[in-house]
């Protein structure tokens, strides 16, 4: 099954929902939900925000990892660059899917890895 993350501003502020797809889903939108990512880092308890640098932004970041991987410690040690990488460049409205999210994270593990390596070699 596919989740999609979705954002976009209304009168009364940001709202963020996530929606699975595929066979077998119903297909509604659900609330993300701050809570989860409050247990490992309190950046903004009064919500999510996007589109900068801020505390918002990256309680976003910290929930959507913790979310679509299930792993809090890869969600804590990667969500400062998935803010910057994206939430921090998202506009009105946005929507990323959990694929891209993995897809994102393998990229960085990898990166971490190659670095590893070239440092070990010139030790």
């Amino acid at each position: 099954m596919m989740i999609e993350f979705r954002g976009v501003r209304t009168s009364e502020g940001p709202v963020i929902m996530y929606q699975i797809g595929g066979e077998g889903s119903n297909g509604k939108p659900t609330v993300l939900d701050l809570g989860p990512s409050l247990l490992l880092a309190n950046h903004s308890p009064t919500g999510f925000e996007w589109g900068y640098l801020g505390s918002g932004c990256a309680q976003l970041s910290l929930a959507i990892l913790l979310h679509a991987t299930g792993d809090p410690f890869d969600a804590l040690h990667y969500y400062q660059r998935f803010k910057r990488d994206f939430v921090s460049m998202w506009g009105e409205r946005w929507s990323i899917t959990e694929e891209e999210v993995k897809t994102w994270l393998a990229t960085k593990r990898l990166e971490e890895e190659a670095g590893a390596i070239v440092q070990a070699q010139e030790a």
